[in-house]
This record gives C-alpha cells, sequence and structure tokens, in this order.
C-alpha cells in the first residue's frame, strides 16, 4: 500500500527541480523529462522546459492530460495536470505551460535499510536555538528514531547534527519528527524522524554506512551460530 501526505505547492515547487511527465495520449505516449521554470500561484500554472524524450524536445499539445513527478531530495510529489500551452518565452527558452493544483501528492521516494545502532547527536529547533542532546536508537538514509529527555511535537522541524562515521556527518540538517513512539524503560522521549532535502550523494553514503552495519550484523550471526 502507497501512503501520501498533502503538501502545498508552494512549499515545494521550485525553479530548477526536475520532473517526469507521463501521459495516456496514444499519440504522444511515454515518459518525459523537464524541469521548473517559474511558478505562478497565484494562476495555478507552472511553467516548465518544454518536455523531452531521448533528447528530444516535445510539444506536448495543448489540453493533453499528464501526471507529473516533482523530485526534491529524498521525496517525490505527484499531481495530475494539463497542458495549457507551450512555445518560447521572453528569454527564448523553449518552455510548456500545464496546470498545477494549490496540493500535491508527496510519496516517499524508496524504502531505506533501516540498521540498529547507538549514536549521539544534537538538535535545535531554531539555528541559533538552545541545543538538546539525543541519542539513536536506529538509522536509515531516511530518518532515525531518536531517544531524548525533552518532549518533541509530531511535525515539527528540527536542526540536527549527527555525526554518523568519519567523512559522514549532518550539520544543521533539516529534520521533520513524523511519529511518536512514546517513552521507552529509561524515560526517555521516542520519536520517528525524517532528514528533509538530503542530497543524492550523502544519501549514499548513508546507504553504505547502513548496509556495513547490517554486514557486519549478519557476520556475527554466523559466527554465533556455528
Amino acid at each position: 500500500m502507497v501512503f501520501f501526505e498533502k503538501v502545498k505547492s508552494k512549499k515545494v515547487l521550485k525553479p530548477g527541480n526536475p520532473l517526469t511527465i507521463e501521459t495516456s495520449d496514444p499519440e504522444f505516449e511515454g515518459t518525459y523529462k523537464s524541469s521548473i521554470h517559474e511558478y505562478y500561484p497565484d494562476r495555478g500554472v507552472l511553467k516548465i522546459g518544454m518536455p523531452s524524450m531521448k533528447g528530444r524536445l516535445v510539444p506536448l499539445p495543448r489540453g493533453t492530460i499528464i501526471a507529473v513527478k516533482v523530485m526534491d531530495g529524498s521525496s517525490i510529489y505527484t499531481f495530475d495536470s494539463r497542458v495549457l500551452d507551450y512555445g518560447k518565452d521572453e528569454e527564448n527558452f523553449n518552455v510548456t505551460y500545464i496546470t498545477v493544483p494549490p496540493e500535491l501528492r508527496r510519496v516517499q521516494r524508496r524504502r531505506y535499510l533501516r540498521v540498529p545502532v547507538v549514536l549521539n547527536g544534537y538538535l535545535k529547533h531554531t539555528k541559533d536555538g538552545e541545543v538538546t542532546r539525543f541519542i539513536t536508537k536506529d538509522i536509515s538514509a531516511g530518518g532515525a528514531l531518536i531517544l531524548l529527555k525533552k518532549p518533541l511535537h509530531v511535525n515539527e522541524i528540527v536542526f540536527v547534527d549527527l555525526k554518523i562515521t568519519d567523512g559522514v556527518e549532518l550539520k544543521e540538517q533539516p529534520t521533520r519528527v513524523v511519529r511518536d513512539a512514546g517513552k521507552n524503560r529509561e524515560g526517555l522521549y521516542q520519536y520517528g524522524v525524517e532528514f528533509l532535502d538530503l542530497d543524492e550523494r550523502m544519501i549514499k553514503k548513508i546507504l553504505r554506512f547502513c548496509f556495513d552495519i547490517e554486514r557486519k550484523m549478519k557476520l556475527q550471526q554466523l559466527r554465533g551460530g556455528r
């Protein structure tokens, strides 16, 4: 089952965001690449680069119904749309204008490997705010389960400093509290958190760390079974 949440379009749509377009129109069926040029929230219009397939620009006809996916960090945002117009803009770029709703559907790009590991970290409610210490119970390239003495609120954004391993460190990383997991036996608050807008390079580094931990755990299990 796929779960998604609604997110305001103006919080996501930024010039340069890559996107893909799919249409079931028999004459233009396929998946196209593009990127955002400009968003006009008052008009519900998105100006994008003219869609391309295999390096060839394709002017999708006015009225074509399309499904759009916008990539932003570790998340994908989707919405249904319609082509309004296409041509050259005032800067002579080949562009296409499409409709965009006030809210998008946010889905997780992938399910990340999660491994149990205790790491020491710090978080702040603002970049200049008071520092609160926490420890992790597990971690993945998408987020972590953290334990701390002070309560947090689901959906709030905090800034995390966390050294994962040598050369892999998060600094003032925007992080959303997504789940309240209650208290543990020691009375510490437990929260599931999601790292926001991680670049692909950092995601790969954390994934590599998680795979290394998993491999070591499997080796220990094999040795213990002898």
